[in-house]
């Protein structure tokens, strides 16, 4: 974590298909499709990977929305 913050440039500019890319890679090496949880741009990302068939199951704990996505109203 240290390190991250003192180079933050090492890991800036780097978009959502792009880091699930980097997770699905990884995740193609293990022997069963493995369920992913995620907070918040963590959830972001459990709900992609899911979503584009890497995960076999994910929980998305307060998901970040992805972009263009409009977040329902709340009930009144």
């Amino acid at each position: 974590m240290e390190a991250t913050r003192a180079n933050a440039d090492a890991v800036a500019d780097h978009r959502i298909d792009e880091i699930a890319a980097h997770y699905a890679t990884y995740m193609a090496t293990l022997p069963s499709r493995p369920i992913v949880v995620g907070h918040s741009f963590g959830g972001l990302l459990a709900g992609k990977l899911l979503g584009d068939g890497h995960a076999i199951a994910g929980v998305g704990i307060d998901a970040a929305p992805i972009k263009g996505v409009p977040p329902l109203p709340t009930r009144r």
